[in-house]
């Protein structure tokens, strides 16, 4: 029983993720693409936190009735940029959903940022479009609201 708990405090450790980069992924994975704010909660500090503690309160009486998962488009995302300083980091993601015949572009904007020895979401922004592309492909980043 020892050996299972220990793998398990190994493997936790050792899967969860380390940059700012991996947290802010997982992020977009389980809140875009999961549509799973409860888990994401568990990434994020601050504003982000609030924000999500915000719409699992909204759409709390709604869950009852369905799951997310019976009403999920497809959704894809790439991250456009990563910029790392110290302990904040600022990264923009393409997010592309399709429902049927629909498609619709998103842009996001991360901030994380280090909190002890692991990093977290600190807020996002979510936008309508995808983001510019700048001469040479690198994407452009948005301007703060």
């Amino acid at each position: 029983m020892r050996r299972v708990a220990g793998a398990l405090v190994v493997c936790l450790l050792g899967c969860a993720p380390r940059s700012a980069e991996q947290v802010s992924d997982k992020f977009v994975d389980l809140y875009f693409v999961e549509i799973d704010q409860k888990r994401a909660l568990g990434l994020t500090t601050g504003l982000a936190h609030s924000k999500l503690e915000e719409e699992l309160s909204l759409v709390e009486k709604i869950r009852h009735n369905y799951e997310p998962e019976q009403a999920k488009p497809s959704i894809f995302y790439v991250r456009r940029s990563s910029q790392v300083e110290g302990s904040h980091a600022r990264l923009t993601y393409d997010i592309t959903i399709r429902q049927g015949r629909d498609e619709t572009h998103k842009n996001a904007l991360i901030s994380a940022e280090r909190v002890g020895e692991r990093w977290a979401v600190g807020n996002f922004i979510v936008r309508e479009g995808h983001l510019p592309q700048r001469p040479g492909g690198a994407a452009a980043s948005p301007a703060p609201p």
